[in-house]
């Protein structure tokens, strides 16, 4: 997207302001969902090396790979191992079509619940997915 702003922004005056914008907005769009690591913290493999709800769920090209259909909770247990933090999540797929649910909770910061659904089209040989999603926060 950002290789054919700028190309188009070549083409024509004030192209670099228009880079700019896409740029700012790209960043601003992209602050409202967790980051990758956030995301792929319950994954024990790359989210392309296996497929699952769990990974479908970050990866929706691994959905096309998906043999039967699968459901997966997590949650994660807060550093003394003793207590559960508030963050959870429920994954579920059929071959090809998932979604999830994740919600994150950090001390001092605002909740985070993500939900994602997703598609894979594919076979072995060749997959790809699309997926979309949304955000919800709530402050401290």
């Amino acid at each position: 997207m950002m290789g054919l702003v700028c190309n188009l922004g070549r083409h024509r005056r004030g192209g670099n302001l228009l880079t700019l914008a896409m740029a700012l907005l790209a960043t601003n769009a992209a602050a409202q969902f967790t980051p990758y690591a956030a995301r792929t913290e319950f994954l024990l493999t790359p989210p392309g090396v296996h497929p699952g709800a769990l990974a479908g769920f970050i990866n929706p090209a691994t959905l096309a790979l998906l043999p039967a259909p699968e459901v997966s909770a997590t949650f994660a247990t807060a550093g003394n191992k003793r207590s559960v933090r508030s963050d959870w999540g429920w994954y579920a797929s059929l071959p090809h079509l998932g979604g999830g649910v994740l919600h994150r909770q950090r001390p001092g910061l605002s909740d985070l619940t993500e939900a994602r659904i997703g598609l894979g089209l594919g076979d072995q040989d060749v997959a790809f997915g699309v997926g979309r999603g949304w955000s919800t926060g709530r402050g401290p």
